[in-house]
């Protein structure tokens, strides 16, 4: 990376960022993904500026890829998934990875996704090299508040020593950074943007009696995304005579678990799982489906999840834990329910089953919010752009 002092090092998490980023050079959004991804803006904006921008993503492969002033590199992860000091040890190396890069190259400014450890980052504070946080996910959960102890403070230390902006997906996020910077504002806000091409409204009714209702649950298959809490709100419903079918987009840890769940509950029938699937094939779902559900479970450290967004723009109600940020965006598009609660759930799920009316006016609220999702005001490039103002 060649630097006439004009240049950003952008560090984000584990990503097929060099696939992405061949979409981009073509002028391309990534069909993989709904959303517009967060890489193709942070490009974006240093083209604008006449940037030199270099995009860092932690991957099983190592590969890189160029195109005028924009550069990606794929980096071996060392220790993914794993726990105790081995994890904490892995953090610390990757994160002095990251130290490395940025002394080596003189960037004036150092993005980094989600930084957990990020106080390797404080020897940056003796140079010109700027760093700024781009938060994704909440720093604490509603279970366990902050971090205490040692790992604690030195958290504390790096948002409020280190930082010099905090980008937030949501307000919760904010404040929970603020709180660490000393009630300081240096947050940005920012929203994940959407294409309004990939969504287009339908007439939505509960449609005939015959078709069952259909509910679409997407995200990773882990215990803390709510998807085992379905099984229990399945069988509640069979109990109470309410037949819906849950369609499940996503693949995870836990696929295996889940399916043999199922199966011993004898479910089969209330349960099609899709596996992964690309932008057009969750256009499909959506198109299909009756309602989304969003059952993050009270320990997930939930950002804004962009499921809760992408129902409301495909015009559908949204069923979602209240521990989602993403409730606030939605209005009365979206049924906020007590996180863990099964009992919840299932009342949310039969109310929209058995009122047309109810139904409807879910649907109409999800229009009126649809608007304000589509426009650059908060998105993630924007951000970084009042982040360099900022240096």
């Amino acid at each position: 990376m060649r630097n006439d002092g004009r240049a950003i090092l952008y560090v984000a998490g584990v990503a097929d960022m060099v696939g992405t980023f061949d979409y981009w050079s073509r002028g391309e959004d990534d069909p993989r993904e709904l959303a517009v991804t967060y890489s193709a803006q942070f490009w974006n904006t240093c083209h604008r500026l006449g940037f030199l921008g270099k995009a860092i993503a932690w991957s099983s492969l190592c590969r890189t890829a160029s195109h005028e002033r924009q550069h990606v590199e794929e980096r071996r992860i060392y220790w993914q998934g794993t726990c105790g000091a081995k994890y904490h040890l892995g953090k610390v190396v990757n994160n002095a990875r990251v130290l490395w890069w940025a002394l080596r190259t003189r960037p004036m400014m150092v993005l980094v996704a989600n930084p957990s450890h990020g106080w390797v980052l404080a020897p940056l504070r003796l140079t010109r090299i700027r760093v700024v946080a781009t938060l994704h996910n909440a720093l604490w959960d509603s279970t366990k508040g902050p971090k205490k102890g040692l790992l604690g403070w030195l958290e504390r230390f790096f948002y409020r020593h280190v930082c010099n902006t905090v980008l937030c997906v949501s307000d919760q996020v904010a404040k929970q950074a603020e709180s660490f910077m000393g009630g300081r504002t240096r947050t940005v806000q920012f929203r994940p943007s959407f294409q309004r091409s990939r969504f287009e409204l339908r007439d939505r009714g509960i449609r005939g009696r015959d078709d069952v209702f259909t509910v679409l649950f997407a995200g990773r298959l882990v215990r803390a995304k709510g998807i085992f809490d379905l099984i229990d709100v399945a069988d509640t419903l069979r109990r109470e005579g309410t037949r819906v079918r849950f369609s499940v987009c996503g693949s995870g840890e836990d696929r295996g678990s889940l399916e043999r769940a199922i199966t011993a509950r004898g479910l089969e029938d209330w349960f099609v799982l899709h596996g992964h699937c690309n932008a057009d094939a969750m256009g499909d779902h959506l198109a299909a489906a009756h309602a989304v559900i969003v059952p993050t479970r009270s320990e997930y450290p939930e950002g804004m999840n962009k499921v809760v967004l992408e129902g409301i723009l495909a015009g559908l109600p949204v069923i979602s834990s209240s521990v989602c940020p993403a409730i606030e965006v939605g209005g009365q598009a979206v049924i906020a329910v007590e996180p863990n609660s099964v009992r919840g759930y299932a009342d949310a799920i039969r109310g929209l089953v058995d009122s047309e009316d109810a139904y409807r006016a879910r649907v109409t609220a999800s229009h009126a919010v649809r608007e304000q999702l589509f426009g650059e005001d908060l998105s993630f490039g924007r951000a970084v752009e009042v982040a360099v103002g900022r240096l």
